[in-house]
């Protein structure tokens, strides 16, 4: 809605059949705007004086349920054979058999938990700071983080989360007049969201696919699945999540980095997660998956 805030953004078009449109021509920072993508996204997003293009079609047959193929039904093909049903479905086919395996099972962008997933005493802290309003957002190495601590001795297991942190930016929950932007955003995504997994019939199958561009810190992204998934009550069976500072193993050497690996260690015991640094590894893996 306008009534946001006055964003320069030619091309946005709501419609009824997805989330958002935004124009081939729409250019932003990477990292200010972004909102889940049910059905199609076509986004153009500036970095510094390099632009990078990203054109990446999800449509609503590829969103549907994506099987979970497990690398125990392959474990007695030779690697003759696994080289085949790989060249079958668009993937690379070097490597020992244990990659292949992984290839063909689907999980070679599947991030794991570094560390193991978070206690429940963990969890409640967090959920118990952000409803009772103790919950300060500030500005921390030019992200925008939650608070460092969670109660009294425990570190917040999403203090790495963060968001745009620049003051310029309408954007910026912390620039004067604009502190509702983001909160609006989520209300508005979290509905959308909702509305359209219901219209689509999608309760009885086997979950929804969330996808999100240039996703970076992620804090937008850890707030928006958290509303859906415990207040909408949407199924989400997969999360994808395409920046080109992630890695395929996140060794937790930049921010981006720590970001995942704390967004992994929150939602990974509820769905899986898979991450891409390219259009291109993202468009094989739903070509082969979905």
């Amino acid at each position: 809605p306008r009534s946001w805030v006055k964003l320069r953004m030619p091309g946005i078009e709501y419609l009824r059949s997805s989330v958002l449109v935004a124009g081939t021509h729409l250019r932003v920072h990477t990292g200010l705007w972004r909102c889940a993508l049910v059905t199609v996204a076509f986004v153009t997003w500036t970095s510094s004086s390099r632009r990078l293009q990203a054109a990446v079609k999800i449509t609503a047959q590829q969103c549907s349920v994506m099987a979970t193929r497990s690398a125990d039904v392959f474990t007695k093909l030779r690697v003759p054979q696994l080289q085949e049903r790989l060249a079958e479905l668009g993937l690379p086919k070097s490597g020992r058999k244990d990659r292949l395996l992984e290839r063909l099972s689907g999980k070679t962008h599947l991030v794991k938990p570094a560390g193991g997933f978070l206690s429940t005493r963990q969890r409640n802290r967090v959920h118990s700071a952000t409803s009772s309003g103790n919950w300060d957002m500030s500005l921390v190495d030019w992200y925008v983080r939650p608070p460092r601590a969670v109660g009294p001795g425990m570190r917040n297991p999403v203090y790495d989360l963060g968001e745009c942190g620049d003051m310029q930016c309408a954007l910026c929950r912390l620039k004067r007049g604009c502190e509702s932007v983001r909160s609006d955003s989520i209300d508005f995504c979290a509905t959308e969201i909702a509305r359209h997994y219901k219209e689509a019939g999608r309760s009885d199958n086997g979950g929804m696919i969330y996808f999100s561009l240039g996703c970076g810190c992620l804090y937008f992204d850890w707030e928006l699945l958290r509303r859906i998934t415990e207040r909408e009550k949407v199924h989400v069976a997969q999360v994808w999540l395409l920046d080109r500072m992630y890695r395929s193993s996140p060794n937790a050497s930049s921010f981006e980095e720590r970001a995942l690996v704390a967004f992994v260690n929150w939602f990974g015991d509820t769905f899986q997660i898979h991450s891409f640094r390219n259009a291109a590894s993202l468009r094989r893996h739903a070509t082969a998956f979905s």
